[in-house]
Order: C-alpha cells, then sequence, then structure tokens
C-alpha cells in the first residue's frame, strides 16, 4: 500500500491534514472518502485497518482529520456537526479537482451522520457507508450528559473523552438538535450499507436498524456478531474491508 500526506483548506479556511492510501501497483478502481468518529483522528487504528483492507482490494481511500483535531489546524471548540459535514464536502471537491469524485463516502459514528448530510451535495458519489453511526446526531447529547449534567445549561462544558479534555459550548449542542438523521437518511439517493455491532455499548444496535427503516432503495444492513463501537479488532476492520469493497463493487 502506498501513502501519500496531503493538506487541503477546510469549510473554515483553515488546512486540514488528510492521507491518501493507494494499491502499490495499480491505478484504485475507484476512491472512497473516510471520515473518523466524534474527537478521534485518522490514524485512528480501525480506520487504518478497515483502509487497509479497502485497498488491498483496489480502492484508494482518502482518510482526513477534521477542523481542529489529529494534524488539522483551528479551533475544536468553534466547531460542530454542521462544519463537520462542510469539511467533508470540501474534501470530496478536493478529490474531484486533484484526483476524481469519491465514489464511495464512509463514516464512522458521528463521522458517519456528517457523510449521511454530506451526500446531497457530492452528486457524483455512488454509494455510503456508515459505520457504528447514531439514528440521530443528539444522541451525543444524551452519551455526554450522563457523565456531565452541566451540558446545555452552561455556556461552555468540558468533557473527557478517551482520557482527554475538549471543550464545547452550547452552540455545539444546539447544532446537533438541527439535524434529524432519520430525515436526512430517507433522502439519500445513493445505495446505502449500514454496518453495525450487536454488542455497540455506546450506540446500539437498534440505531443501525432505525437507519435502515427510513432509508430508501438501494439498501442494506449488516449487523456485526462480536464488534465493539470503535471496531478495535483488526481482523473485524478486515472483514468490514472486505466486505464494504464486495458490496461497493455492484455499484462501479
Amino acid at each position: 500500500m502506498k501513502s501519500k500526506s496531503l493538506t487541503f483548506p477546510g469549510s473554515q479556511g483553515q488546512d486540514l491534514h488528510g492521507r491518501l492510501d493507494t494499491p502499490d501497483q495499480k491505478k484504485p478502481i475507484a476512491y472512497a472518502l473516510f471520515t473518523h468518529c466524534f474527537t478521534c483522528n485518522k490514524n485512528l487504528k480501525p480506520i487504518h485497518n478497515i483502509s487497509r483492507a479497502l485497498v488491498d482490494q483496489g480502492l484508494g481511500v482518502f482518510r482526513f482529520d477534521f477542523t481542529g483535531l489529529g494534524e488539522s489546524k483551528g479551533e475544536f471548540e468553534q466547531t460542530n456537526l454542521t462544519t463537520n459535514i462542510k469539511d467533508v464536502q470540501t474534501a470530496a471537491d478536493y478529490m474531484k479537482e486533484h484526483y476524481e469524485t469519491p465514489a464511495l463516502l464512509i463514516g464512522h459514528s458521528m463521522g458517519g451522520s456528517a457523510v449521511l448530510n454530506a451526500a446531497h451535495n457530492v452528486p457524483d458519489c455512488r454509494a455510503v457507508v456508515t459505520l457504528s453511526t447514531p439514528s440521530k446526531p443528539n444522541h451525543l447529547t444524551q452519551l455526554l450528559k450522563a457523565k456531565n449534567p452541566e451540558v446545555n445549561e452552561s455556556d461552555t462544558v468540558t468533557v473527557k473523552i478517551g482520557g482527554r479534555k475538549f471543550t464545547l459550548s452550547k452552540a455545539f449542542f444546539q447544532d446537533l438538535d438541527t439535524h434529524s438523521e432519520e430525515s436526512d437518511v430517507a433522502s439519500i439517493t445513493q445505495a446505502l450499507l449500514i454496518v453495525h455491532s450487536q454488542h455497540d455499548e455506546v450506540v446500539n444496535v437498534e440505531h443501525g436498524e432505525r437507519l435502515f427503516e427510513q432509508a430508501t432503495q438501494p439498501k442494506s444492513i449488516v449487523t456485526l456478531n462480536r464488534s465493539d463501537h470503535l471496531l478495535t479488532s483488526q481482523q473485524d476492520a478486515q472483514y468490514i474491508g472486505q466486505l464494504i469493497a464486495a458490496w461497493m463493487g455492484f455499484y462501479l
């Protein structure tokens, strides 16, 4: 697998950092744009492992850090789901200008919420994949409020996620409330694959089932038998990559 570091302007003007993975000896049969989960980054091991599995199947994968996360510039405190959606759109535009429009959008958890919303503005995209994605983005509010009762009550709140502290504004949570995932997924025109684990304790499998119910054809759902929310098993990540590539073959 060849890997290339790329920088492009994000939706708020700051430089975003991405990595393009491609097969060693041949041109990719298509490109995928891969977005990470909330407060994560493009180098999260499961994302790397899934990307490698997709590249092994002949796809090129562009994964990038949202504004204010990973190696991307900007202030995380000034971001929200709307800015993430715009970052996806600018990343797709960058791919279209310098390589080709991504045929596939993949989003993990809240990254799935971003690609479901952004897909409407990437008309040449043929398919969308969500991994462990909530049926409504404000599920995140409920998760954070369980440990931080002041969420939505004060102007800012500092939360601890994965051992790191992040400051979120009231506007961040208000923005989540403006996005109704179920109505957005219903208007997706691309083929949709929903992947969700039966043992996801962060976003339970009923979220994936609700997304599937709301979506229109063509749509597919696969429930995993043992994965956790972050898809940390390398074996599971490899299976997911192979699964996506096989499913995507119908739409290339």
